[in-house]
């Protein structure tokens, strides 16, 4: 197996504001695949962004061809999917769907969102950690051959020290980790042991493709 490591420091992010109807927010750019695609359009594989909308009406840009994950931080945020279904989402809740769909929402929150094109998957979960408290994670995954995946460690708030294959990664506040795998085929498992001195809130994603 061959395994590559990145870490985005929070000043390397770019932040894009924007306006719509009475309200504002802005999106980071956390991470994208391949790396040189650009988050605007469609010629990524996956893409990852941290959103805040504070408060506002928002409207999501169609995405055909891609299923996204929409995970609010804090606050709360009500999204509905035109025809389709509503979810009202606070801290830590997630909505999954086409991004064909006609989406629209309202709200004052911070966000992670994930967007995967067709024949990638992903999944988020968020990772608490007491002041003090050592934590280890494991992250398993059956490969086909061919097939890759990235692991993402974002620091929603706190900071954290993470060992990894014998190597200590020192993340603050909104820092990304990604960890890059590729394998012929088979069970591959990831350990990693967190630990930090204050009270921090990581998200933890992982993509397939």
């Amino acid at each position: 197996m061959t395994v590559s490591m990145e870490i985005i420091r929070r000043a390397d992010q770019m932040t894009t504001e924007w306006e719509w109807g009475w309200g504002r927010g802005a999106t980071t750019r956390l991470a994208v695949h391949p790396p040189e695609a650009s988050h605007s359009g469609s010629a990524f594989k996956w893409r990852m962004s941290s959103i805040r909308v504070a408060p506002a009406e928002f409207r999501l840009a169609p995405l055909p061809g891609f299923q996204r994950i929409l995970m609010v931080l804090s606050g709360e945020l009500r999204v509905c999917h035109e025809d389709r279904h509503e979810a009202l989402l606070r801290a830590f809740d997630q909505d999954r769907f086409d991004g064909a769909w006609n989406t629209t929402g309202s709200g004052d929150a911070a966000g992670f969102d994930l967007s995967m094109a067709e024949g990638v998957d992903g999944s988020i979960v968020t990772l608490t950690l007491k002041p003090g408290q050592v934590k280890d994670i494991s992250v398993t995954h059956a490969l086909t051959p061919g097939q890759r995946r990235t692991i993402v460690l974002y620091v929603h708030a706190g900071r954290v020290e993470i060992l990894l294959n014998g190597t200590i990664c020192s993340l603050a506040e909104k820092d990304v980790l990604l960890l890059h795998e590729a394998s012929a085929s088979g069970l591959v498992i990831q350990y990693f042991f967190l630990s930090s001195p204050v009270a921090t809130r990581i998200v933890q994603a992982v993509v397939l493709y």
